[in-house]
């Protein structure tokens, strides 16, 4: 590869080098038959290196060790970053999601047969955009993806994608997609949507994973356009973020063995405590984010994080106060997505957690936990069921194995089955019971969101000794998640027979419920 389009022909060979173990591969793709875009590479370079500075401040901000991500760069020319042209085969770019796929295979190609000029795990691609070459004027072409996904971000470069005219209160300067560009990067650092929290001081007025990305160039918003916490927790433990050489992306084993959130007037709590082997837990991050996800694609995610300690276990206190108005109305359905950041980066997604607003507080006391002792079922009997599916009946409840399942009717009789419905379960005798627990139906298939829609949402649960006289003991709910579940009482219970009566589901008229038990 020569470089006499960069460089008079008396300067050295570019010899580039990092002192990070781990570095962002750089790319500037074109179709065949084209040239990248003048000064490419000084103006990237430029664009990098602004990058590196801005991220490297935003963890220190938030009490990270302030480390830039690794670029490789020019001993001779420091301000000169490595970046690979790689020429396509084809004359122009493919259509749709394909020139996704089309650039991905013609990199990979590329890093195959130079396995040595792969730095990293990450890669930014810029595509060479089309149009008039002004910010102004971007990405035209819709064949070209500008996105972040699977370690790749997708970048588009025009003529005047340059830091001369960072906010220089021009024109092109308010259009200049240096921010726009860095969301994309993020995404492929792992980063998600997200936004700044209702009670954010003054200087936090957007974030880049929101809405913040094109106003990053602006004058008036020199200083105001942030990444969260919660990116940069996940940013901390990225491989290309790192200064000494260690393993990466493992995929540790984990499960989440206790994990609670409970509320009150002012605030939302959250303590868990997470089992892995392999890499260690390091950050958990929490996203609230109001329904319907689809609409706005997370953008509207406020979330607050903290760190694990060394035995796995995370605490963290979130006030309401951080709420936007429009989230704390009544029936506002909040999805809570928790993220867990490994000591390796491997970034860990639990997403089927959700509650409702009420009052302006929130309707959440969710308990989960996976060492409890449950009671020895042996001789329990499920003695009365409104109705069960042949094959998925009553004794499914209490036969200890989540992977069978009792549902309600739904062939045959059309109303028998709908909710709601209920079962009561006699323990065999008088019993001190501390609490009781709830497996939902395990989903298994990925691509069948019909499980998941069957799952029970709230239920109601009654106590008695004679089956005759009952106490209610509350109205309740469950998540859509597959670990167990749990209710627990102030005192103890003095109990002989239990009935629950289930009322709703996430979306069907009929329902299911893979384990229930007691300790």
């Amino acid at each position: 590869m020569t470089y006499e389009h960069l460089k008079g022909t008396e300067d050295p060979e570019p010899d580039y080098r990092s002192d990070m173990p781990y570095n962002l591969n750089v790319v500037y793709f074109y179709p065949k038959g084209t040239q990248p875009h003048p000064k490419y590479q000084k103006r990237l370079s430029g664009v990098l290196t602004f990058w590196q500075e801005h991220l490297a401040d935003e963890l220190a901000s938030y009490g990270y060790e302030r480390r830039k991500f690794g670029l490789l760069r020019d001993v001779y020319n420091d301000s000169l970053v490595k970046i690979i042209p790689i020429e396509g085969q084809y004359e122009d770019y493919r259509s749709g999601s394909q020139n996704i796929k089309y650039i991905a295979e013609e990199v990979n190609a590329y890093f195959a047969e130079h396995p040595d000029e792969k730095a990293g795990p990450h890669t930014a691609i810029f595509q060479r955009g089309t149009g008039n070459g002004s910010g102004c004027d971007f990405n035209p072409d819709p064949k070209l993806f500008f996105t972040g996904i699977n370690n790749l971000a997708y970048l588009i470069d025009y003529e005047k994608l340059d830091m001369k005219y960072f906010r220089n209160g021009t024109t092109e300067g308010d259009c200049l997609k240096v921010g726009s560009n860095m969301h994309e990067l993020l995404h492929s650092l792992n980063v998600p949507h997200d936004r700044e929290r209702y009670n954010d001081p003054d200087n936090f007025r957007e974030c880049i994973m929101s809405g913040g990305g094109g106003r990053l160039s602006r004058q008036e918003y020199a200083g105001k356009v942030h990444i969260t916490k919660a990116a940069c927790a996940i940013l901390d433990k990225n491989p290309i973020f790192q200064t000494t050489a260690s393993p990466y992306y493992t995929s540790p084993e984990f499960g989440l063995d206790n994990f609670e959130f409970t509320s009150d007037e002012e605030n939302i709590y959250i303590k868990a405590h997470l089992a892995a082997t392999g890499a260690k837990p390091a950050h958990l991050a929490v996203y609230h984010d109001k329904y319907p996800a689809w609409v706005n694609n997370d953008y509207d995610a406020i979330n607050w994080t903290t760190a694990f300690d060394e035995n796995g276990n995370a605490e963290l206190t979130m006030p309401l106060a951080g709420f936007y108005p429009d989230m704390l109305e009544d029936w506002a359905f909040i999805r809570l997505k928790l993220r867990i950041v490994f000591e390796d980066g491997t970034l860990e997604s639990l997403d089927n957690f959700g509650y409702f607003m009420l009052n302006g507080k929130p309707r959440l006391d969710m308990h989960l936990n996976e060492t409890i002792n449950e009671m020895d079922k042996s001789d329990w009997q499920v003695t009365y069921i409104k109705s069960e599916q042949a094959g998925k009946g009553k004794e499914n409840l209490i036969d200890n194995d989540r992977n069978t399942l009792w549902h309600s009717e739904w062939w045959g009789s059309p109303q028998i089955g709908k909710i709601p419905q209920d079962f009561i379960v006699d323990l065999g005798a008088v019993k001190t019971v501390n609490g009781f627990t709830f497996a939902q139906r395990q989903q298994t298939d990925p691509n069948n969101s019909g499980p998941l829609q069957v799952h029970i949402k709230n239920y109601t649960i009654e106590i008695s000794n004679d089956q005759t006289n009952w106490t209610k003991l509350g109205d309740y709910s469950l998540q859509q998640i597959q670990e167990r579940q749990i209710r627990t009482f102030a005192d103890p219970l003095s109990l002989r027979y239990v009935r629950i009566t289930m009322n709703s589901t996430y979306n069907k008229d009929v329902c299911a419920l893979a384990e229930f038990g007691a300790f």
